[in-house]
């Protein structure tokens, strides 16, 4: 029996949904395989410049009620997302309400510097 001559293998990994759109438009109007556009593209890919954007991050623990903890699990799994991305959203949303709080706080004294303590201790 003949062996093929180059042998392939499947690889999955994700993208961004614009970028899934742009492959798809070349794909159409070149008629050809998303495979075949990325084959292309990474014989012609300048490895020897590739710097990744690298943004400084660290891991952090927090302890949550049980109850917060299996709600989360979930959601995740309602949302297919991980917990961890989860977490990422609702820690964005915390500090954009903190720096509110921040804001409101130095031109009001009361409630809300009681209430930025709090969430700050």
């Amino acid at each position: 029996a003949a062996k093929k001559s180059a042998e392939s293998s499947p690889l999955t990994f994700d993208l961004k949904a614009d970028l899934i759109a742009v492959l798809e438009k070349y794909q159409k109007q070149l008629g050809v395989s998303k495979s075949e556009i990325i084959r292309y593209a990474i014989s012609g890919f300048d490895y020897a410049g590739f710097a990744p954007a690298v943004e400084p991050h660290r891991q952090i623990s927090v302890r949550l009620p049980l109850n917060h903890k299996k709600e989360l699990v979930k959601l995740a799994k309602t949302k297919k997302v991980s917990i961890g991305e989860l977490l990422r959203a609702v820690a964005a949303y915390a500090a954009g309400g903190l720096e509110a709080l921040q804001a409101l706080s130095s031109r009001q004294a009361g409630g809300a510097q009681k209430l930025l303590a709090q969430l700050t201790d």
